[in-house]
């Protein structure tokens, strides 16, 4: 019988086309009993195994190696052996190994040498207890059986199917970047799966592998762990609650330690305790929790969150259920900047070989995947650039062909061929990259368990994140999230400027000035709180208590967004909120009714249909994944229940309706609590230290946010200051009222030249700017560009001046570092006039990407300003704006009318010039300064200005 064992994956990244799922389904098309992967690493077994035993096909698994320049192929007789793998392949990626160091790794492996090997046949011989010669041709087959009769049919497969086998080509000019005709191209149609006339069951017989499933492999923290933690645990929460825990607590500490000790994760506790503990004493910002585990009252004890389970009614069930036996999911949050160093103390404590990040795949994503074939085929960047606007990246190719899309294409030939021709090579696997927050923490090597990859100077598991939870290890979630950078780094600035030292997580979260940011939609920059429609869902909602944040970040997604006019009209009318029957009113109080929350659904099973905590956990994952037999069967429960909790049967059998509906979208409070006070924090520092936000918020933006946070300090009343030669610092500073711009803002300005002209001023401060240009060596281009962002004005002389004067000053900076100082004399500057205001301004602007100083319209302070555009809803206006952009388009009428974008000094917005007004276009261009008069329009949840008339300021 044959089975193919030469089949490469998409895990030999950009080798194959053959991806594990498709893999399964063609060989079970073909009737094939049992196949094998033959790739350059064991990153797909566990996976292929687990597709290949749901299927009823007998796994093979290979592992193509060149060791010596010679290549040989490696198949494992069971589990043991696949182990033994593991570690050959971290070995050759640490060590380079020869034959030789082959002997180490030899025991149950079957070893096959294909035809270009033949010459070490007699050394592995020696070697392997069985070995094989490979030949994938009749001539090959001749030759191999000169040497040997150990002889089997093995052929590289690449492709399932002729038609794919024309594009793997493609993936060798993706990796070298390279287009059709740079190279010559290689025949693969025989590369492909089919059935053959050669028997090969001698090998495969032999091979028999099963994976183990029900161990955990959580390292041992400490001997006694089991009173540690419990120790730990009520020492922690007596600090926490002042010494007086009462009955409640001390159950409910009690209950959690149980569970957690019977369901074996006492250990996992302490292991995060600990490196909880470290960031702590390093000074490393850890964040207040996430996820279900902000709802475990041993966690708050230990200090690994800061939220009070039971202050805010979140369920440990919801977290760690003993009827749901899966791994506990911590996630941590610490500084952005520092997290490593956390994964570094792991890894010393446990050791290397026993920790590891996680590996990810990137794949080939529709748009990604087109503009890969369409550089192979050599599509010029207009014709790229033009497809690739009309593509969603979300969707699939097939979903992204729209009439749009496919008129497009009829219209250019390489576009449409590219477009067929991507369909092959969707969702293939492109690269291989380190998962975001994953780090696995075994009690044995992980080579003992998993493979291992080489990732630049360290190692990755060769599984991803699921398969490792699978297979019982221990994944923690270490997450980086700039908001608690900006927190931290805050904190620190306030400390400095003010000598006060603020715990953030104690602060008073009843403090009106923060509600009314909330309330008016103040909260750009504000975690989770800062897209447009949040900001006016919060305007309508007028949130003045932290439950009512918590219900915010809840039900502002998909699903329960339908609840929100409900929720609203609910709050402000909180006497007339109807419920179903009493029962329901303690649970559903918070939310005016309205089922937000996870917990909620948990709390009306308990309460009305008397199931545990646990029992509701279960019910509420299985409505979730639409398990129908099993809901039926508990509904009947349930509502047999309810009518002896006293409510009646009509009720009942509508409130568990109601439990099916928002349990798809019910959100996880423990984890919406936990979110909604790092926003808290974020707007508490944005009220009260809105200086020392911003300029937190703006050293942790990227480069296309600047502008954005730089108006809306400005509306919040803080002086924005361009760079000065010697006061501006790497980054954004600021004192009680104003920012200072970094030098390395300024266009044309790389860090590098930022930081060695601040790096150089430790020196001493720049004198003039002829002590500058002599101390940092740049050229004139640069000089000009930092001249005209007013980087020298502290000088005394106008940007105009020193441009004018700029090749003598560059002179004197030639002679002065190669003769003394008191040989030479500074040159005269010769004094010119300076551009106009707005000259100067543009200047800026093109040099920022935004006004510093001022707006061309700062000049007009008593006319309309666009920030106040909802206050004159409906109403005539004038104002005097600087135009950005100008779009014409044709009317259905094909009559012309205008989309203009135009900004003041505090913000910009969209101005609508219909065909009758087209007329005030003709002399406007881009720049201009002009008066525009309208009336102020909504569309939608937008406002506009509707013109009537404009002309330009002189």
């Amino acid at each position: 019988m044959y089975t193919p064992l030469g089949i490469k994956t998409d895990y030999s990244i950009l080798k194959s086309l053959v991806k594990l799922e498709d893999l399964i389904s063609y060989a079970k098309k073909l009737n094939f009993k049992s196949i094998g992967i033959l790739d350059t690493n064991l990153n797909a077994s566990h996976t292929f195994y687990e597709l290949c035993k749901k299927n009823d096909i007998k796994p093979i698994i290979g592992l193509d190696i060149t060791i010596d320049n010679y290549r040989l192929f490696l198949y494992p007789e069971n589990i043991d052996a696949l182990k033994e793998l593991f570690k050959l392949i971290k070995e050759n990626d640490t060590n380079i190994i020869s034959i030789k160091d082959l002997e180490k790794f030899n025991k149950d492996i079957i070893c096959v040498l294909p035809s270009e090997s033949y010459k070490i046949y007699e050394t592995i011989n020696r070697i392997f207890q069985r070995v094989f010669l490979s030949f994938k041709n009749d001539n090959e087959e001749v030759n191999a059986k000169v040497i040997t009769n150990n002889t089997l049919y093995i052929n590289d497969i690449y492709a399932l199917n002729k038609e794919d086998s024309l594009y793997v080509n493609y993936l060798s000019l993706i990796e070298s970047n390279k287009k059709l005709g740079d190279i010559e191209l290689i025949d693969y149609s025989k590369n492909v799966l089919k059935e053959e006339n050669y028997n090969t069951s001698f090998l495969t017989d032999l091979i028999n592998i099963e994976f183990t499933y029900g161990n955990k492999y959580i390292p041992s923290y400490i001997d006694d762990s089991k009173k540690y933690l419990r120790d730990l645990a009520f020492k922690g929460l007596n600090r926490r609650l002042n010494n007086e825990v009462s009955k409640v607590y001390e159950d409910r500490l009690n209950y959690e330690l149980e569970v957690i000790s019977n369901m074996g994760y006492t250990d996992y506790f302490l292991i995060v305790y600990d490196y909880v503990l470290y960031a702590i004493k390093n000074n490393i910002f850890v964040g207040i929790g996430r996820g279900s585990a902000a709802g475990s009252l041993v966690a708050y004890s230990l200090g690994i969150t800061g939220i009070d389970p039971i202050k805010y009614n979140l369920l440990f069930e919801r977290f760690l259920n003993p009827n749901r036996v899966t791994m506990p999911d911590i996630d941590v949050d610490f500084d952005y900047s520092r997290r490593d160093e956390v994964v570094e103390y792991i890894k010393n404590k446990y050791g290397n070989d026993k920790v590891s990040k996680i590996i990810t795949y990137g794949t080939m994503t529709a748009k990604d995947c087109l503009r890969s074939v369409l550089k192979i085929n050599n599509a010029s960047e207009e014709d790229i650039n033009s497809l690739l606007s009309l593509i969603d990246s979300k969707k699939n190719l097939k979903d992204n062909l729209t009439r749009e899309v496919s008129i497009l294409l009829d219209t250019n030939n390489i576009l449409k061929k590219s477009y067929k021709e991507a369909f092959h090579l969707e969702n293939i696997k492109k690269h291989i990259s380190i998962h975001a927050a994953g780090v696995v923490i075994c009690s044995k090597d992980l080579t003992d368990l998993i493979p291992v990859t080489k990732y630049g100077n360290e190692f990755l598991t060769g599984y991803t994140m699921n398969e490792l939870e699978d297979l019982g290890l221990l994944k923690m979630d270490l997450l980086s999230l700039k908001n608690l950078s900006i927190i931290d780094n805050s904190l620190k600035e306030i400390e400095k400027c003010y000598g006060k030292k603020i715990n953030i997580n104690k602060i008073n979260l009843d403090d009106k000035e923060v509600y009314k940011l909330f309330q008016t939609g103040n909260t750009l920059g504000i975690f989770q709180f800062e897209s447009f429609g949040m900001k006016k869902f919060l305007t309508r909602l007028k949130p003045d208590n932290f439950n009512d944040l918590v219900s915010a970040v809840s039900i502002y997604r998909p699903g329960p967004m339908d609840s929100i006019d409900t929720f609203i009209e609910n709050k402000n009318k909180q006497n007339n909120v109807k419920y179903s029957c009493e029962l329901l009113v303690p649970i559903l109080k918070d939310t005016y009714g309205v089922i937000l929350y996870q917990e909620q659904i948990m709390e009306i099973l308990k309460k009305l249909g008397n199931f545990s905590y646990a029992e509701a956990d279960i019910i509420r994952r299985a409505i979730s994944k639409k398990k129908i037999d099993y809901i039926n069967e508990k509904e009947s429960i349930f509502i047999e229940n309810a009518i002896k909790n006293g409510v009646d049967e009509t009720t009942a059998k509508n409130i568990y309706d109601d439990i099916i509906k928002f349990a798809d979208f019910g959100f996880n409070k423990s984890h919406a609590v936990a979110y909604t006070m790092i926003a808290y924090q974020m707007a508490y520092l944005k009220t009260h230290f809105k200086s020392i936000f911003f300029t937190s918020l703006l050293n942790s933006c990227g480069s296309d946010t600047i502008k954005t946070y730089i108006d809306e300090a400005k509306k919040m009343g803080i002086t924005i200051n361009k760079p000065d030669i010697n006061k501006s610092e790497k980054v954004f500073i600021c004192d009680d009222s104003s920012i200072t711009l970094p030098i390395k803002v300024i266009k044309g300005i790389s860090n590098n030249i930022s930081d060695e002209i601040v790096n150089e001023r430790e020196n001493g401060l720049y004198k003039d700017i002829f002590n500058f240009v002599k101390r940092c060596n740049l050229n004139k281009n640069v000089l000009e560009n930092l001249i005209y962002a007013g980087l020298f004005d502290t000088f005394g002389y106008n940007r105009c001046t020193l441009v004018k004067n700029l090749d003598s000053i560059l002179m004197y900076a030639d002679l002065a570092k190669q003769v003394d100082d008191s040989l030479l004399s500074i040159p005269v500057i010769d004094v010119v006039d300076e551009l106009s205001d707005v000259e100067l301004m543009n200047k800026e602007k093109a040099l920022f990407g935004y006004y510093v100083s001022a707006h061309p319209s700062s000049k007009y302070p008593d006319c309309f300003k666009q920030i106040d555009i909802k206050k004159y809803f409906d109403k005539r206006i004038e104002t005097v704006v600087l135009i950005e952009n100008i779009k014409t388009v044709k009317t259905k009428n094909n009559t012309d009318m205008a989309f203009i974008t135009a900004s003041d000094e505090t913000t910009s917005n969209e101005f609508i010039v219909f065909s009758t007004e087209m007329k005030y276009l003709d002399n406007i261009k881009k720049y201009d300064l002009v008066k525009i008069t309208g009336k102020v329009e909504r569309r939608y949840d937008k406002y506009q200005i509707i013109v009537n008339k404009i002309e330009k300021v002189i």
